[in-house]
């Protein structure tokens, strides 16, 4: 086995026999982390790649095949790719951003979400966009977080002001917990804006 990737406490090898990929995850160091995993109020990594990758091939949405996946270990088949990003760079391709935008929308509108997603969790192969590194991802971390906070807070990290916006529109699918939550921070916003307090985001749509 080749180590190919390391960071995070992280490590990615390829096997070239197998052609797969065996990702290793750091056991968490924090007490409360563990914690949420005893209490299965959060999946182990190794486990949460396969429940995302599970319903991603639900929703349709090309995905790594899993082949194994224990608590900090997942073993996927590889995929020969670029990333999204290495392919944008080469290409600008404004169709690609188009299917990006939707991709991420349909994600959001099924209740699954990533709050550092970026053009290197993604893949680009033969016109389609394969969403990588689920072990980031999450599938009830939306009933806690307002929709603009998600979108010009989190999203707005690695993408521009238009992107943020289309995939606000598109973001059609709110469950009524989750406009309670969207009111309740309009009004946390409107209260910091009336008394010049600061507010922890990159923009807000006025």
């Amino acid at each position: 086995m080749k180590l190919i990737k390391e960071g995070f406490g992280r490590k990615i090898y390829y096997d070239e026999e197998s052609q797969t990929y065996i990702k290793y995850f750091p056991k968490p160091k924090s007490f409360f982390k563990r914690l949420k995993y005893i209490l299965r109020i959060r999946k182990t990594p190794g486990k949460n790649f396969r429940h995302i990758a599970e319903k991603l091939q639900q929703l349709d949405i090309p995905t790594l095949e899993v082949i194994k996946a224990e608590d900090y270990l997942v073993v996927t088949k590889a995929v020969n790719a670029l990333t999204l990003n290495e392919y944008q760079k080469c290409h600008n391709d404004k169709q690609v951003r188009q299917k990006y935008i939707s991709l991420i929308a349909k994600l959001f509108n099924a209740g699954i979400v990533n709050t550092d997603l970026h053009g290197n969790n993604l893949l680009y192969d033969s016109e389609k966009l394969i969403v990588i590194d689920l072990e980031d991802f999450h599938d009830s971390l939306l009933k806690f977080l307002p929709q603009d906070k998600l979108i010009y807070y989190y999203l707005r990290r690695h993408h521009d002001q238009d992107f943020c916006d289309q995939v606000k529109q598109r973001w059609i699918f709110r469950t009524p917990s989750q406009q309670v939550i969207d009111f309740i921070y309009f009004i946390r916003i409107s209260i910091k804006r009336a008394f010049n307090l600061p507010i922890k985001t990159n923009h807000h749509p006025t």
